[in-house]
């Protein structure tokens, strides 16, 4: 299993790069522009509805393909069946968000100007097309997790951020904001044809009773998944009405999270899964328990440190990364003072999507959806309260606050036959060491900030040695002194593992 999650996290951090490298791009050459808050506007519904139906996909397909590989000597009737189901009705969908555009953006965002209205609808006719691509995608996608090919699948996921950097990188002046629709559009085919190659030949034969169950189950699936996908839409619906650039401060944060977080959940959870749908199938309860306690402990000690360090060097590490052409020094410092609330939910986030992945083992898809709906409806409505009166960082409080809500409303219940004040005596050790390593790297962060010269000075090369330099001692401190913590098993298994890894690839010298 750990040999599975470090290849798919090594993986997933070059999809991450790829990620923040088209972030670099997009603050290049558009900033916090009001064509940038129209494409963000403009793609929220298409991946919202996009992130909905492949994320149900991504959590329902792989136990149906595994049924249908044992009680039918083969799933290929189940992906024939799905494709022509699940992509042709996307596909309506989309030709519906097409033809209504205009009428949809006049009625959800109805402060926009008429000029960012009518590129937000030009943009829209281009992004709706992603949705039935992307649900193939995920289809595509299962399946080949189902046969434990994790690589391909991973890498050909960061193809549409691929395209949007080339086409934005060759067509910009040219295209303006469109660039980057025309270069996802792009990459997505690219994603689906080389998802269908990997995959191989479907054999000829039908299996509708597959399809029909899938589709029973997937109202509570789909509401499950709501809070992973929700934001888009919410962000674009609150952070419209607060003013100018607040739908791209937003824009920019929930993509650096994504990217960031990614680097441990995708790794994590994808191989993860199989492994609790095991436990759950042979009804070995605490087994899952303490296979899911172990994962949440490794993704809080992956996760908090690098939280810490960037929440604290946000503003100096944006200004150096994103400080030029149409990006500035406002919008760095704006961008800085959002993250570090943005971040406290990141790390609920990741642990939640660990949880909802159990729950989903065990066949407990209406729970996960009755704690998605909550959480989707808590941020909703506390940026609704929050953004008009403390403005686009209300609606980070409203992200952080949520997350934790379902994190601990999820973990509650699936350890609900535990004594909470055993668990609490069982990992006091764990947090408080785990504690004691962050406090570390603040530590050394606080002390890398003292050093920096003020924002506005013209000496950029220092600033960016000391803000470098601090993050690899925070990072060294961290390694060095929580691998000497015993309650920090996980820290140190990681990195046994990765050394033992490491000396089995070494060439054995002849005699």
């Amino acid at each position: 299993m750990f040999r599975s999650t470090l290849i798919v996290s090594i993986i997933s951090a070059f999809g991450a790069a790829i990620s923040f490298l088209n972030q670099l791009v997009l603050a290049r050459f558009f900033g916090t522009s009001l064509d940038m808050d129209a494409y963000l506007i403009a793609v929220s519904l298409p991946m919202t509805m996009a992130g909905l139906i492949s994320g149900v996909l991504n959590y329902q397909l792989v136990p149906a393909l595994q049924y249908a590989e044992s009680e039918h000597a083969g799933s290929d009737g189940l992906i024939r069946s799905l494709v022509v189901g699940f992509v042709g009705g996307a596909a309506i969908v989309a030709l519906v968000g097409i033809v209504a555009a205009d009428q949809i953006y006049f009625i959800l965002n109805p402060s926009l100007s008429l000029v960012q209205h009518a590129a937000a609808v030009e943009l829209a006719h281009i992004t709706w097309i992603y949705l039935p691509l992307s649900v193939s995608g995920a289809i595509y996608i299962a399946g080949l997790h189902m046969r434990q090919q994790f690589a391909v699948a991973t890498i050909l996921l960061s193809a549409p951020i691929m395209g949007s950097i080339v086409v934005c990188l060759l067509a910009q002046a040219q295209l303006g904001i469109k660039a980057t629709a025309w270069g996802q559009l792009l990459g997505y085919v690219i994603m689906f044809g080389g998802l269908r190659v990997a995959y191989g030949g479907v054999r000829s034969g039908w299996d509708w009773a597959g399809l029909r169950r899938v589709m029973s189950e997937f109202p509570r699936a789909l509401a499950a998944v709501l809070i992973f996908v929700f934001y888009p839409f919410s962000d674009a619906f609150w952070g419209s009405r607060i003013g100018p650039a607040a739908v791209s401060y937003l824009g920019y944060a929930q993509r650096l999270l994504i990217g960031f977080s990614g680097l441990a959940v995708v790794g994590l959870t994808t191989v993860l899964f199989p492994r609790l749908a095991r436990h759950a199938a042979e009804g070995k309860g605490d087994a899952l328990r303490q296979d899911l306690g172990a994962s949440i402990r490794v993704m809080l000690v992956c996760m908090v440190p690098g939280a810490t360090a960037f929440g604290m060097l946000g503003t100096p590490s944006l200004q150096l990364l994103f400080q030029r052409g149409s990006f500035q020094l406002a919008d760095a410092v704006a961008l800085g003072r959002l993250l570090p609330v943005m971040l406290g939910g990141m790390v609920a986030m990741s642990c939640t999507g660990l949880v909802f992945k159990a729950l989903f083992a065990r066949r407990e898809a209406g729970v996960a959806g009755a704690l998605s709906i909550t959480g989707a409806i808590v941020y909703f409505t506390l940026s609704g309260f929050l953004g008009p009166r403390l403005g686009v960082k209300g609606i980070g409080v409203a992200y952080l606050a949520s997350w934790w809500l379902v994190l601990g409303l999820g973990m509650g219940y699936i350890w609900r036959e535990v004594s909470f004040a055993a668990l609490v005596r069982a990992k006091f050790r764990f947090f408080a060491h785990l504690g004691a390593a962050v406090f570390l790297v603040a530590l050394v962060c606080w002390l890398g900030i003292l050093l920096l010269p003020v924002e506005t000075s013209p000496y950029r090369s220092l600033r960016l040695l000391i803000v470098s330099a601090t993050w690899t001692l925070a990072g060294a401190a961290y390694v060095a002194v929580g691998g000497l913590l015993p309650a920090l098993t996980e820290l140190n298994l990681i990195r046994q593992k990765i050394l033992l890894l490491a000396s089995k690839r070494r060439p054995v010298p002849k005699c």
